[in-house]
């Protein structure tokens, strides 16, 4: 684990107490837990520091109902409000057996680049009758930068011009 991985977890789990975001940096992979109690609210927030790219997000949670918890909880998250998890099984095989452990997931698709000082943060809601696990896991890749992208094709396109030009001129030979 790198150290800038290292300090953000150890800066998730201050969070709640200071009521700030964690910082995140390209090329980096990020996972956290925390648990959503019975009458609470769990926040994971993220403050972008410098340009990045996040392709998805996979959120998990754990129950000790048999999924019955998980398909109580909701996550609210950019502009969806009220969001439950895709995927939720039970231990036993059958859903809701009260005996059983249960988890849940949802791989949810990133919403294209991010810039430095954008905050980025999840919201899990009650809705249940025990504590439920969660976790949150996403990789930052850097953007690449359309400016030089851009000049790189259009030198490319100059040079295929000026080829096809000059082998335009020269006459055949014979």
């Amino acid at each position: 684990m790198n150290f800038k991985t290292l300090c953000a977890a150890a800066f998730l789990t201050l969070a709640p107490a200071i009521a700030s975001a964690v910082p995140i940096y390209a090329d980096q992979a990020y996972s956290f837990g925390g648990t959503l109690a019975v009458g609470g609210q769990t926040i994971f927030s993220f403050e972008v520091m410098e340009d990045v790219n996040i392709a998805d997000f996979a959120l998990t949670a754990s129950d000790t109902n048999g999924g019955f918890d998980i398909l109580n909880a909701s996550f609210d998250y950019f502009n969806v409000v009220g969001d439950t998890f895709d995927n939720v099984m039970s231990s036993s095989g059958t859903l809701l057996d009260r005996a059983a452990t249960g988890t849940g997931s949802s791989f949810l698709t990133g919403w294209g680049g991010y810039m430095a000082g954008d905050v980025i943060t999840f919201t899990f809601n009650d809705g249940i009758e025990d504590d439920i696990s969660l976790g949150l896991s996403f990789q930052t890749t850097t953007p690449v930068p359309m400016p030089a992208s851009g000049l790189l094709l259009a030198a490319g396109l100059a040079g295929g011009t000026i080829v096809l030009r000059r082998k335009r001129k020269t006459p055949p030979t014979v």
